[in-house]
């Protein structure tokens, strides 16, 4: 009988909790598009013409970047030639 009572107090497991380790943007605004879905015509212009605009700011990015791609070339070129006299 005293084996019985080894087993009697023993504490339950702890629960497992699982916690993202990054968060899905993309997952998070197709679930928010999903509830906002019965709005009216003119809040669903106005949120694409958001979206447009935001889009159109990051390609102006993108020619800076260009930019300051070839100037970095450049300037690795006229040191290239300038150690190589």
């Amino acid at each position: 009988m005293a084996l019985f009572s080894l087993f009697k107090n023993q504490s339950k497991p702890r629960g497992f909790q699982l916690q993202h380790r990054y968060y899905d943007e993309r997952k998070e605004r197709l679930a928010q598009l999903g509830q906002e879905a019965d709005l009216d015509p003119e809040a669903r212009k106005q949120r694409l013409h958001e979206a447009w605009s935001s889009k159109r700011t990051t390609r102006s990015a993108g020619s800076s970047q260009f930019l300051r791609m070839a100037g970095i070339f450049g300037a690795l070129l006229v040191l290239a030639s300038l150690l190589l006299r």
